[in-house]
């Protein structure tokens, strides 16, 4: 069927990027929202990761979030990291103040919070990769109350460096 044959062909277009040093690029193309505090893969910012392989990533995510529930960000998936570091920061809109400035060293390591209503996200850093799998940009709100959206637009970029 067609839905097969394109998904063996983005596997193979994923393969040779993978080994090639080309850039993946991803946006996602609806809001994502959320209205509880469990991290969940951001939809259309995931990438395929082969083990041995270092990566340099980042993540611009144009956020709405509720001034209560706030915002929550981490770097997840499948692949398993030999090391992994990145930063996470927030940028308010209102302020121009960074609200969230965190250095992570574990996948799936998280940094969150609430006030900030408008703003950008930036997550980048790099990662070497025990195991293949996937690498995604995950998003919550920090405390339940009402809804926090990535906006479309943003986007998730790695690059294959050894």
């Amino acid at each position: 069927s067609s839905t097969n044959y394109n998904a063996i062909l983005q596997a193979y277009l994923d393969q040779i990027n993978a080994t090639s040093g080309l850039l993946y690029a991803s946006r996602n193309s609806a809001q994502f929202d959320k209205t509880d505090v469990t991290l969940t893969n951001v939809t259309g910012l995931t990438h395929n990761v082969l083990a041995g392989a270092t990566y340099q990533f980042e993540a611009l995510l144009f956020i709405d979030a509720d001034v209560t529930g706030g915002s929550k960000y981490a770097i997840a998936g499948t692949a398993t990291a030999t090391t992994v570091k990145y930063e996470i920061t927030l940028l308010a809109n209102a302020t121009n103040l960074l609200t969230i400035t965190s250095r992570q060293t574990a996948l799936a390591g998280s940094a969150g919070q609430a006030g900030t209503t408008a703003g950008l996200a930036k997550i980048e850093g790099m990662i070497t990769v025990a195991n293949a799998g996937t690498l995604t940009v995950q998003f919550a709100q920090n405390a339940v109350n009402n809804t926090s959206s990535v906006l479309t637009g943003s986007f998730f970029n790695i690059i294959k460096v050894s």
